[in-house]
């Protein structure tokens, strides 16, 4: 029996950085686009041989921005994905997209190539907020898009949206969402803003003054949380929620600990019980030829006490939680001996809420995750 397999590409070309923006990304420049595909091509097909009792059945081009790449150029790869892996003829093929990328063209390419799922970047309905944010999109394209996708017979299309962003209040986000709402994705991922270090939004105090407080944002979650829940959208995960039947098999699997590869620069892999992620340079992946042995920038053999801390606390960002039979069985430890008194005083404040097969967090439990999930696990 083939063990399942994951493909992540990277595709590190953006028309701007967004001001909040962490990912890997340059200004796209058309000499730089055949070159990435070559080493991005030649970094596949060294794992040819590796990879022939596996089963690709999740494909995710994400970047960056994918959508700005020629159709001549993602056929090339597409080519070289079908070459290399066995790809399952239902295989879920996700391709993430700027709205202000996207024509009718280029969508019908997309479904050409077997690609059958969308995954479009809103994350507001209020032009200020998006200016706010430096993206490159309006919300009226947006909307374009999205319906020029339905055209085309794209049947999975996921949105993105943020709160937490420059000049928002909790009136102006739910408006955007329910105007997202109504559009009816059958995917939605919805975000909190982060400022990262560095970036050109960490580095401005006008527009940092002007985000909402912490408890607006939480009021933002919660609300957003049972306005989806109304519209018909299952919280399968911290930030994602899904119509029955659309969850996104790949992001699952980065949740559940199975196998993935991640191609191009900065891409991280998940395989053989090993972790590994290439450096953040687009001229050294190019001049190397995707050589990645040459500019791993983190690899990590994993124990099996590295294990069972990612499976808890992966487990617990799934809305599911952790099965504590499951656990028994991959572990051969009892749950509740190993954590029953760190949570406590969660399970006490309803932060934890002990289920049928195990514990999950509540809605307010996932709006402060990282602390507790901190608190309650070993990172020595």
């Amino acid at each position: 029996m083939l063990t399942r397999l994951g493909l992540y590409i990277h595709v590190p070309f953006c028309r701007r950085k967004c001001l909040y923006c962490d990912f890997y990304s340059i200004c796209r420049s058309a000499e730089n686009e055949i070159p990435y595909a070559e080493a991005l091509i030649a970094q596949m097909r060294k794992w040819r041989s590796k990879t022939r009792k596996y089963a690709v059945d999740t494909v995710y081009i994400g970047g960056g921005t994918p959508s700005l790449l020629k159709n001549e150029t993602l056929g090339g790869i597409f080519r070289a994905i079908r070459s290399d892996f066995r790809v399952l003829s239902n295989a879920e093929i996700t391709i993430e997209a700027n709205p202000g990328t996207l024509t009718g063209d280029k969508l019908a390419f997309y479904r050409e190539l077997g690609i059958n799922r969308l995954s479009i970047g809103m994350q507001s309905t209020n032009n200020d907020e998006l200016k706010a944010l430096g993206r490159s999109h309006t919300f009226e394209e947006f909307r374009s898009a999205y319906f020029i996708a339905r055209m085309e017979g794209f049947d999975d299309v996921s949105a993105d949206i943020m709160y937490g962003i420059p000049k928002q209040t909790k009136m102006s986000f739910i408006e955007s969402l329910g105007r997202l709402i109504e559009l009816a994705p059958d995917h939605i991922s919805l975000y909190g803003l982060k400022i990262e270090e560095n970036t050109p939004l960490a580095k401005s105090s006008e527009l940092k003054a002007l985000i909402p407080s912490e408890e607006v944002q939480a009021e933002m979650y919660l609300s957003a949380v049972a306005m989806l829940a109304k519209a018909g959208y299952e919280q399968y995960e911290i930030s994602n929620f899904a119509k029955p039947g659309k969850t996104c098999r790949h992001n699952i699997r980065y949740w559940i600990g199975e196998s993935y590869l991640g191609f191009g620069p900065a891409a991280s892999s998940y395989f053989a019980n090993t972790r590994f992620t290439c450096e953040r340079d687009l001229k050294k992946y190019i001049d190397l030829g995707g050589d990645e042995s040459k500019m791993l920038s983190e690899k990590k053999l994993l124990t099996k006490r590295d294990v069972e801390t990612e499976y808890v606390m992966l487990r617990f960002r799934l809305a599911d939680g952790v099965d504590v039979r499951d656990y028994m069985n991959r572990f051969g430890v009892n749950f509740d001996a190993r954590y029953g008194t760190a949570m406590e005083k969660y399970i006490a404040k309803e932060f934890i809420i002990p289920t049928r097969t195990g514990y999950r967090l509540s809605t307010k439990g996932m709006l402060v995750s990282n602390p507790i999930l901190s608190d309650i696990l070993d990172f020595d």
